[in-house]
């Protein structure tokens, strides 16, 4: 069964090259020598060019040289941009070497140096191409080229004839104790001004600019306390609220009861809330014999909260009406206050867990590289 599989094959007399600068190419061969049967396998080497094509290939590039090496330039007589100096030729079989007699204006890389010269400058560009497997067979040519002045702007300009004439007045004024600036260049008036300074104009604009972040950080701190303070008062509301309720039923007059309420909070408390503050100094204004209504109105307006500016108004218009069913509305307030605060505390309950979002993403993703990055480690690659 072997030898009929064996008798299909095609035979192989020859096997076709990579061309030059190619790859090795693997072929996979069977044999039979005599009574000897086997299989290898082997690389053929790309092909290699001959002495005589080497010579002509050198010869054609050598006169496309001649023409490739101008690049945007119109002529070798009248350079003014880079040169193309390519590094190899032929797929990498021919390679280049450039000799250039001032490469103070003309680079390695081909890169024109030309913005100081007042005239042409003659460059000689020696050419060498030798080829890679055999350096010894090469050719070289001499090519002679032309670097022109820079084409300037009118800007350009100026400025070049500022600057000589400056040079030109310098070397004139070298032994005077002051250098004197040009007045005029080639008849026209010239008039030169000292660049200012501009630190101070830099430190006058860091010196606003932290005033005003210092002016926003004020008032941002300001809005803060505001803030807090009406986050206080409001937290103290209810309690106010059901005390009043209470207290409004067993018959005791307003004043009465406020008093009341702001004395047991000062016996019972050390440190005493905002709200009763508020309260203990509307008291005085009370016993100062101001109007009681105003009293409580100014006292809401102290507080500056809806819910405070809507409770002394409600004391003050029942001064005015009597206290008859002044106690259901404080019962009634006492229930809306109940529940607002149960909002409150819900939605600053949303707040927290949405802060403490971004501290649980950076604690995954510290928990992960804990715990990826040695199984990473140890796989063994």
């Amino acid at each position: 069964m072997y030898d009929n599989l064996i008798s299909t094959r095609i035979s192989l007399n020859s096997v076709k090259r990579e061309g030059y600068g190619g790859n090795n190419k693997e072929v996979d061969l069977q044999y039979s020598l005599g009574k000897d049967k086997g299989e290898l396998k082997y690389n053929v080497k790309p092909r290699q060019y001959s002495d005589e094509e080497i010579g002509q290939i050198l010869g054609n590039q050598m006169d496309k040289i001649l023409d490739s090496i101008k690049g945007k330039n119109t002529s070798l007589d009248k350079v003014r941009y880079k040169l193309n100096l390519e590094k190899t030729f032929a797929n990498g079989a021919i390679e280049a070497a450039y000799q250039i007699s001032d490469p103070k204006i003309v680079d390695s890389n081909g890169k024109i140096h030309n913005e100081g010269l007042d005239g042409g400058q003659d460059i000689k560009i020696n050419v060498t191409l030798s080829y890679k497997e055999n350096p010894k067979i090469n050719a070289t040519r001499e090519i002679q080229i032309k670097v022109l002045p820079k084409i300037l702007t009118e800007k350009e300009k100026s400025m070049k004839e500022v600057k000589s004439a400056i040079a030109d007045k310098d070397k004139e004024t070298k032994e005077d104790g002051v250098f004197t600036l040009p007045k005029e260049i080639e008849g026209k008036k010239i008039i030169f001004n000292r660049l200012g300074n501009m630190r101070g104009l830099y430190l006058l604009f860091v010196s606003f600019l932290v005033i005003c972040l210092l002016i926003a950080r004020e008032k941002e701190g300001k809005k803060e306390a505001e803030k807090k303070r009406k986050e206080e008062l409001i937290l103290a509301y209810p309690d106010i609220i059901s005390k009043f309720s209470m207290l409004i039923l067993t018959g005791m007059s307003v004043s009465n009861i406020w008093r009341k309420i702001v004395n047991d909070e000062k016996k019972n408390n050390r440190k005493v809330s905002l709200a009763y503050k508020e309260m203990e100094k509307t008291l005085r204004e009370i016993d100062s014999n101001f109007p009681e209504g105003q009293c409580y109105e100014r006292f809401g307006k102290r507080c500056n909260t809806r819910e405070y500016i809507k409770f002394g108004g409600l004391l003050s218009l029942n001064l005015r009406k009597g206290n008859r069913g002044l106690g259901t509305l404080l019962t009634n307030e006492l229930y809306q206050s109940l529940e607002d605060k149960k909002a409150r505390i819900r939605r600053k309950a949303e707040e927290a867990g949405t802060k403490l979002l971004f501290p649980m993403f950076l604690m995954l993703i510290v928990v992960l590289i804990i715990v990826v990055v040695p199984a990473f480690l140890s796989v063994e690659i």
